[in-house]
């Protein structure tokens, strides 16, 4: 069946999250980046989606769809080309700055093409269910094409972004776009999010807390504090705090991204540390992928059947145990016990994927659509990125031994929170 040109652009989102995962050790030995830059070549095209993201819905509402696809599909053009030329660090995060911004004024422009935009009754909070198939993908292509040339990574954007073009007709881009507000309050959020990052990749440089980057985050912090408080339109209106579908909806995201999402990154860099051969990586990353594909498999079987708080704790407490077994055998990275742990956690984020998006809107009311895809937005990016940071914290120090099993138990932690939140998904929430 033909996928909507914004359910592609999900799917191109996730393709290209995967593929830097597994390929970034190779760009960051040949770039010579610093350990800060490392992580954020994927922290900032995340900030930037989510910023633009929520700034885009605004621009289509007031010029156009139309225009903001075009504006879009040219920045993003721009930043692949960027990157595929790139030359050093700053050059990189540019390149990755404007793809984040390129592609989210896409997907809006796309999104605001669907019947409904954002106010659809289950739309906004719940990603395509097949995003594990452009996760997938991601893996395959990035650990093939980081071994032929990471370039082509960025060049697989061009035909990819064709596709999205021929599949968005121009009546699609031409469909009205329900007014939407300036979202000030995720604004704020994603600046104070990115500011923490900030102060832990400085904290991870020095081994010093960076005394303006702390204070700015404390001040953003208090200044979101105070517009939640006092603004007529808060982030959080007490309608959906008191929304026990909303809370469990964001604090799952939030756990998902920082420990399921957080895995490849941290063990593709495991990898290069370890020097595992070409083949190793490729078998290990093979049999990884084959039960992601088997845990999007056992939840269709078991879809309907089972409680849908069931399958998603169960997604969460494989992919935790499978972390932390990992975290116990790393000093030995080609163990069966390793392997088993490996894959144990890519058995429960193919069942997470669909799991977690399938739980949707439809305990939200329809008024509060809109906001709620905003903080579940804010959730899926921002989260991973301070994940990330504390990680390049861990394994920034020199006692990297010590430093391995320190970094898995803490994605494994999370997992393992995700499961706790996961317990208390409402009944009203099916697994369908």
């Amino acid at each position: 069946m033909m996928r909507s040109p914004a359910t592609l652009s999900r799917r191109l989102v996730s393709l290209d999250y995967a593929a830097m995962c597994i390929a970034l050790p190779h760009i960051a030995q040949q770039l010579s980046l610093t350990p800060q830059q490392t992580p954020a070549v994927l922290a900032v095209y995340g900030f930037c989606f989510a910023v633009l993201s929520l700034i885009g819905g605004v621009l289509c509402a007031r010029t156009g769809s139309r225009r903001v696809f075009i504006v879009g599909r040219g920045i993003f053009l721009l930043a692949s080309v960027m990157g595929a030329l790139a030359a050093n660090g700053v050059w990189m995060l540019a390149a990755r700055a404007l793809q984040g911004t390129g592609m989210a004024l896409i997907h809006q422009a796309l999104k605001g093409g669907e019947s409904g935009g954002e106010s659809g009754s289950k739309a906004p909070v719940s990603a395509d269910s097949g995003a594990v198939t452009g996760l997938v993908a991601g893996l395959v292509l990035g650990a093939v094409f980081s071994e032929i040339d990471w370039r082509l990574i960025f060049l697989l954007n061009l035909p990819a972004l064709w596709v999205i073009c021929r599949s968005a007709g121009h009546d699609y881009l031409w469909q009205k776009v329900p007014g939407r507000t300036f979202p000030a309050g995720a604004l704020i959020a994603s600046v104070a999010a990115g500011s923490l990052f900030l102060a832990f990749t400085g904290f991870a440089r020095t081994g010093q807390p960076d005394f303006i980057i702390n204070r700015m985050t404390a001040l953003l912090c208090l200044l979101f504090l105070v517009h939640e408080k006092w603004s007529p339109r808060p982030l959080f209106p007490r309608p959906l705090r008191d929304n026990a579908t909303f809370c469990v909806g964001w604090l799952s995201r939030l756990c998902y991204v920082g420990s399921a999402g957080s895995q490849w990154y941290l063990l593709a860099f495991y990898g290069q540390q370890q020097s595992l051969s070409p083949g190793a990586s490729a078998g290990l990353l093979c049999i990884a992928v084959l039960l992601i594909i088997t845990g999007r498999q056992v939840y269709t079987l078991l879809s309907g059947r089972m409680r849908h708080s069931a399958l998603l704790t169960g997604g969460f407490l494989c992919c935790a145990a499978g972390l932390f077994l990992a975290g116990e055998t790393c000093d030995q990275p080609l163990s069966v016990t390793f392997i088993a742990g490996v894959c144990l956690s890519s058995l429960g984020q193919g069942l997470l994927c669909p799991a977690l998006f399938s739980t949707g809107g439809r305990g939200i009311p329809d008024n509060a659509q809109e906001q709620a895809a905003r903080v579940m937005l804010i959730c899926r990016f921002t989260g991973g990125a301070i994940v990330l940071a504390m990680l390049n914290v861990i394994t920034g120090g020199g006692d990297l031994p010590a430093a391995w099993p320190q970094a898995f138990y803490l994605i494994g932690w999370v997992a393992l929170a995700g499961g706790v939140v996961a317990l208390n998904t409402p009944p009203t929430v099916t697994s369908a």
